[in-house]
């Protein structure tokens, strides 16, 4: 009787043990991703991340065109890609909606291998993106360029007038004509989804009293 006690505070210890190791191991794995992705870049996107919230806080918002690639990065810096890869693009300014002159054209930067912004690769020549860039000085210039941390240009699909991808909390696409209301007035989304969420918890409240009084 004691040695099947003995034996099964054993098996037990050995479990807690095991367990005990297996939490250690994790919260080590978890540590180490979260300091490798801020040694790459020191920054995270935000749980409500989205471009319509980008685009409402920031100071630069258009719809441009892309005109040209302008330099390219050198080989040291082209990190295993084996196309050429573009360092600044030039832009024209189709629709201003917040800082810009339609009409001009900018230029953008994009990364190096070591400055938290997007190649920019992933333009494409004579596409139209909605962008919402930061603004500074380079050699003298008004540039822009974009941060990897946030969604701050989309692609749009010119013949439909729609723009693709992280647009708002619940929308993966909408209208430039949505877009524009939006970044005037707020997004709805959000409101929206509440306004179901407290209609959805009031009716259950209301049965579950209901339910009660019959009780």
């Amino acid at each position: 009787m004691q040695g099947d006690l003995r034996a099964s505070n054993c098996l037990l210890y050995i479990c807690e043990t095991m367990a005990i190791k297996k939490i250690l191991l994790l919260v080590v794995q978890i540590f180490l991703c979260t300091c490798t992705h801020l040694y790459a870049c020191s920054c995270s996107s935000a749980w409500n991340d989205t471009f319509l919230r980008t685009a409402r806080s920031n100071e630069y918002v258009a719809l441009v065109k892309v005109l040209s690639f302008d330099a390219f990065l050198n080989d040291e810096f082209k990190r295993g890609h084996e196309e050429k890869i573009p360092y600044s693009m030039t832009v024209e300014v189709i629709r201003n909606y917040k800082g810009f002159t339609e009409g001009e054209k900018i230029i953008i930067y994009g990364d190096n291998g070591i400055l938290c912004r997007p190649y920019l690769n992933v333009f494409e020549l004579d596409a139209y993106y909605l962008i919402a860039p930061i603004q500074y000085e380079y050699e003298g210039e008004q540039s822009f360029s974009f941060f990897i941390c946030r969604t701050d240009y989309l692609k749009v699909n010119k013949s439909s007038n729609t723009v693709v991808g992280n647009y708002s909390f619940l929308r993966n696409s909408a209208s430039l004509a949505t877009f524009n209301w939006q970044i005037k007035y707020g997004p709805w989304d959000v409101e929206f989804l509440i306004l179901v969420l407290l209609l959805i918890i009031g009716i259950y409240v209301i049965k579950r009293r209901k339910a009660q009084k019959l009780i």
